[in-house]
């Protein structure tokens, strides 16, 4: 009888421990700002979906950490609607710091059109890995609303 309840015991901290090491999800951060204000810090999960309010004719610029030396990059697909946001430009920044292998950061920069809301998906992968899951998928669901 002992036994057979330590084993139970030892079977269910065995599921307990394998459910808590795979039901982890590890917190990302970019930041972003509008016409030049203050940057916004911003804190995600992979494949969740942040929400950024603009007006027509605002400039947007995302700043999101990478680190081009792992030969990780940031992808944004192309299915998003750019009548409502409209990609400028792209450019990475090499960290200040003279760290080997110190990460930067990838900055966007878009420009709202009309009225609408439109998804941008990022995904931070090595482009030459074709079978292989992005290592982290950034979603921001961008509303082009004139208040």
């Amino acid at each position: 009888m002992k036994k057979t309840v330590l084993t139970i015991l030892i079977v269910v901290m065995a599921v307990c421990f394998v459910y808590g090491a795979t039901n982890t999800a590890e917190t990302h951060n970019f930041s972003y700002a509008v016409n030049d204000g203050d940057k916004v810090e911003q804190t995600f999960k992979s494949s969740d979906v942040v929400t950024i309010n603009l007006k027509p004719g605002n400039q947007l610029v995302l700043y999101i950490p990478a680190n081009a030396t792992t030969g990780y990059q940031w992808v944004l697909k192309d299915d998003f609607e750019e009548k409502f946001v409209q990609l400028d430009s792209t450019d990475y920044k090499a960290p200040d710091s003279e760290l080997m292998g110190a990460g930067g950061t990838s900055v966007w920069t878009f420009s709202a059109n009309e009225e609408g809301v439109t998804t941008l998906a990022f995904e931070y992968l090595r482009p030459w890995e074709t079978d292989v899951d992005p290592e982290i998928v950034l979603l921001i669901q961008v509303h082009v609303k004139e208040k």
